[in-house]
């Protein structure tokens, strides 16, 4: 089962904070994708939580 993840990231750039989804079956796996998508930047990951309770089933 996957969950969508929220991650709170901050750029060490430019000082702004901003969200991206993640529909991984751990935190984890959600910060590991997180670091693929962003990896041009300089970023720092505040927090990672679930956005949903209910689990969904992988496709």
């Amino acid at each position: 089962m996957v969950k969508d993840w929220v991650v709170v990231f901050q750029s060490l750039n430019t000082g702004k904070v901003n969200i991206d989804t993640f529909t991984e079956n751990s935190e984890s796996a959600a910060r590991s994708a997180f670091w693929a998508c962003y990896r041009h930047g300089d970023y720092r990951i505040l927090t990672v939580v679930a956005l949903t309770v209910v689990e969904k089933p992988e496709v």
